[in-house]
Formats: structure tokens, sequence, C-alpha cells
């Protein structure tokens, strides 16, 4: 278990939007807490971020396609999608295990190709074994 240690991370879409985060192993007011982690052991993100700003059509669409997906998995109390800025929709969710995070951000990724680009859905190459 993540017990030690610290783990910090940095995202940043110039000019337009900046993630800057720290986890401490030893932090249980975070890690256990129900209005934290509640125990869980997963914390997984996944972005949509264009150059220009999303028509409003196309954000909502992509924001219905992430929601829908998480309604219908078992994460989907500890499952949220957003759309903090005109070019960026982001999906966050908590999970006991990696693969159910995994399983989450993929039919996610997959309704995302239909929703954008017309293209039959796959996980992305990276995350094929």
């Amino acid at each position: 278990p993540f017990a030690q240690g610290r783990f910090t991370q940095s995202i940043e879409m110039p000019g337009r939007w900046i993630e800057r985060g720290t986890i401490r192993g030893d932090d249980a007011r975070l890690l256990e807490s129900p209005l934290g982690w509640a125990g869980r052991a997963v914390l997984a993100t996944l972005w949509f971020a264009t150059g220009g700003a999303m028509a409003e059509g196309r954000r909502a669409a992509l924001l219905e396609a992430a929601r829908q997906a998480s309604r219908e998995h078992s994460l989907q109390s500890a499952a949220g999608a957003t759309a903090p800025q005109a070019q960026i929709v982001v999906v966050r969710a908590l999970a006991p295990r990696v693969e159910p995070a995994m399983d989450l951000l993929t039919r996610i990724w997959s309704a995302w190709r239909l929703v954008a680009w017309q293209r039959a859905p796959c996980a992305p190459r990276v995350w094929r074994t």
C-alpha cells in the first residue's frame, strides 16, 4: 500500500489550464475520509483537450457520453465528468484497484471516439497489452 512518501503531479495546457497536486501516503484525512478517497487506492483521470474552444454542443455531447458510461459502471458513485474550461473535458474516478478504473476510462474513451470523430470504439494503443 501507499503508506509513506509522496506523489506530486503537474498537468498543464499552457495559457488554459494548470493542475498541480501532491498526495502523501500518510495523509489519512485525504486517503481514508469519506470526503476524500474513502479508502480507495486508485485515482484515475482522463482528459479531452482541444486547441480552441469546443462548440457547446460538442462539449455537452462529450460530457454526456462520459456520464452515461459512468452511470452504467460499478464505479458510478465514485466517478464524475466536468468541463472546467471551454477547451477541456475531464473525467475522474476513484477505484479500489486499477482494473475497474481502466475499464471505465476505456469505455469513456471508446464513447468519445464515436462522439468526437465518428470512429469505431477501441482502447488507446498505449493501454493495450
